[in-house]
């Protein structure tokens, strides 16, 4: 994209991101997640390849629903859809609905602003 594109501006969790989500699965031997989000240092390594970081922030966030079905299907809208994730739908159904009570979700975003260089 840096071949296109003078400047860009992009966002990505970090490493410990939703571990809350995690380790509600993982209870029950689940490992949801196909890969671990990387640290922001790692982030920063990769993306300087590929230009100049003129700007970046770490942000943390919490995020609460009513139910983990709730942030089930919150995630499911905005999130990936892994092959994990699909392969283990009925265990991972069945934990949702068993678990009623409110969850809340802690995540760290950096956001990242780079000048490429257009060719």
């Amino acid at each position: 994209i840096t071949q296109h594109c003078e400047y860009v501006a992009f966002s990505i969790p970090t490493y410990g991101s939703f571990l809350e989500y995690k380790n509600l699965f993982a209870q029950s031997g689940i490992d949801i997640l196909e890969h671990e989000y990387a640290t922001p240092y790692t982030i920063l390594d990769i993306v300087i390849k590929y230009g100049t970081v003129l700007s970046s922030m770490l942000q943390t966030y919490s995020i609460s629903f009513d139910r983990a079905l709730s942030a089930a299907k919150h995630f499911s809208s905005v999130g990936p859809h892994t092959k994990k994730v699909a392969e283990e739908q009925g265990k991972i159904a069945a934990i949702l609905a068993t678990r009623r009570e409110a969850i809340s979700l802690n995540y760290e975003m950096i956001f990242i602003v780079l000048k490429g260089s257009p060719r």
